[in-house]
């Protein structure tokens, strides 16, 4: 499947749902060109671009690859708030740091040697015409 039209099918899915959501919330803003611009912003950033973004991963590493980028956000999450904001990393917070780690390592190294994503060359296509057989009909 293209990975805009992935794209497009998760941002028009989930459009009607957040548009309701943003009527019926109680928040206001006093800076509304400021907080157009981050909504617009985040949609761009966390919602189109990371999307495609993974679609095009499952595309390219397959589905089984691409899955670990899920163990990875937490702790990326983590590491952006020690820098960013300043948080404390405790002793329980980079052992999981580590254990994340480990499992990447170990998740890349048990891939099959011969798994190759599928291409547009080696995909799978429908039997010729004269291949199919024509149910009977009575």
């Amino acid at each position: 499947m293209d990975v805009w039209m992935v794209s497009a099918l998760g941002l028009t899915a989930s459009t009607p749902v957040a548009a309701v959501f943003a009527v019926i919330s109680p928040e206001h803003t006093t800076d509304l060109p400021r907080a157009l611009i981050l909504l617009a912003t985040m949609i761009v950033f966390s919602s189109v671009g990371a999307t495609t973004l993974y679609s095009a991963c499952i595309k390219s590493a397959g589905a089984r690859s691409a899955s670990i980028v899920f163990a990875v956000i937490p702790a990326a999450a983590s590491v952006m708030a020690w820098i960013a904001l300043g948080e404390s990393l405790s002793p329980l917070t980079i052992g999981g740091l580590a254990l994340g780690a480990a499992a990447c390592v170990v998740q890349a190294r048990s891939a099959p040697a011969d798994a190759t994503p599928p291409s547009e060359d080696t995909a799978v296509t429908a039997p010729p015409e004269h291949a199919v057989e024509k149910p009977c009909l009575r």
